[in-house]
């Protein structure tokens, strides 16, 4: 289930999805547009009877998108707004609140109940957010095995350069009366 809600002016669309399960908790990918320049966006989540949650501050991912993971305890009376603070720092706007199954939020996530304390993820999770390793398709992983295989080779390459040279040499035989190992014995030339 992909909804979103389209929040009021400075803000633009708004969208929540469940993608962890576990321990009582849920994490949950948010995602809201921001038409004017921010310093800063908050999530805020408050219950029913008004008791609020932490805020989290989103990261900016791109222009005017704001992004980032929120755990919260798995209660379907939870609501969410949004707090931005204006660049010029001295204003600070806050969203109306919807319901997190309004934001986009799986009704049956928020009735799910961990068991043994396992943590499990919910179905197909479509986030963009930057501090989640993506693994990468085929063409990626094949450049990272270039680049290890280069750097492999190119410590070979080092090696060779710095060993390669000491078998090349004759060794120097002190009591044979040919001290620096040329071929003149005698240290005559012909030359001389």
């Amino acid at each position: 289930m992909l909804l979103s809600v389209t929040l009021a002016a400075p803000f633009g669309e708004a969208e929540v999805s469940a993608i962890r399960a576990g321990n009582g908790e849920l994490q949950l990918s948010v995602t809201v547009e921001v038409e004017v320049g921010a310093v800063a966006v908050l999530a805020r989540t408050v219950g029913v009877d008004g008791a609020e949650l932490p805020p989290v501050a989103l990261s900016n991912v791109r222009s005017g998108v704001w992004q980032g993971i929120v755990t919260v305890p798995i209660r379907p009376d939870l609501r969410m707004g949004f707090e931005l603070i204006a660049e010029s720092g001295t204003t600070a706007v806050v969203s109306e609140v919807h319901t997190l199954v309004e934001l986009g939020v799986d009704p049956a996530a928020l009735q799910q109940v961990s068991g043994g304390g396992t943590t499990r993820p919910i179905e197909d999770p479509a986030i963009e957010d930057p501090a989640i390793e993506d693994p990468g398709d085929g063409d990626t992983r094949r450049w990272g095995w270039l680049g290890l295989a280069a750097a492999a080779a190119a410590l070979a390459a080092v090696a060779v350069w710095v060993l390669g040279g000491r078998g090349s040499r004759r060794p120097v035989d002190i009591g044979s009366g040919n001290p620096d190992n040329t071929e003149d014995v005698d240290h005559t030339s012909a030359g001389t």
